[in-house]
């Protein structure tokens, strides 16, 4: 008698642990097969970017001529993916800009004045905001994979330095920088395209907007941008 109420006893007790037991096995096995919502490939991706690049394009006239080449930016920022379905996706990208306008040394120069220096350079500082529409092609796992993005981008010129170098009949070299100038135009916006390869993408974009106020009455400097983007996942 003793034998089987010690052994029932037992029974009930393994039972009940099991019982108990069986609630958080059913958690960890629906914890473990759950979908990811974030990712590359998933719901919502966030990741950091790099980008640089060049400026090419025609300027209005010659007085706004840039030297191509060394003309260029370089933007870090954050960008943000939405994904609907394996095909589309949308996002925004939020970076800060530095553009870098080489101006070319010649007679008829007038970007920013008409004085000929021995080097000269028009840097604008942008915070810049853009929205993608992004089409995916492929299969990719939980990847970026490969994409085609178009958009547009708008944003403000926090500032602009004009930079000079001028060397004197004596040798001696003079750098001047200036701030503050009333000519810039503080409204930057246009539109993109991209076409990216998981981590790279190469961008172009096409600026709308002037990069100075009308009343300068200054020629517009070139409007394309092309630049390699790298992501940072």
């Amino acid at each position: 008698m003793n034998k089987r109420f010690f052994a029932l006893l037992m029974f009930l007790c393994i039972a009940f642990v099991a019982v108990s037991q069986e609630p958080e096995l059913y958690r960890n096995v629906e914890s473990d097969m759950a979908i990811p919502k974030t990712g590359p490939n998933r719901r919502h991706f966030n990741h950091l970017f790099l980008t640089y690049g060049f400026i090419t394009g025609n300027p209005e006239n010659i007085g706004a001529k840039i030297i191509h080449g060394k003309s260029g930016l370089f933007s870090i920022g954050d960008r943000y993916k939405l994904k609907f379905n394996n095909t589309f996706s949308m996002g925004a990208d939020l970076y800060y800009q530095i553009s870098t306008y080489h101006i070319s040394q010649h007679d008829g120069k007038l970007v920013p004045d008409n004085i000929i220096h021995k080097k000269e350079k028009l840097k604008f500082h942008s915070l810049v905001l853009d929205i993608y529409q992004r089409v995916n092609v492929g299969r990719r796992g939980n990847h970026i994979g490969n994409y085609f993005d178009i958009g547009a981008f708008g944003g403000w010129n926090m500032g602009l330095r004009h930079i000079t170098k001028d060397v004197t009949s004596d040798d001696i070299t003079i750098y001047t920088e200036r701030k503050g100038m009333k000519y810039r135009e503080p409204l930057t916006y246009g539109v993109l395209a991209r076409i990216g390869f998981n981590r790279f993408a190469i961008n172009a974009t096409y600026r709308l907007s002037d990069c100075f106020k009308e009343n300068a009455q200054l020629p517009e400097l070139p409007r394309v941008q092309i630049g390699l983007e790298l992501g940072i996942f």
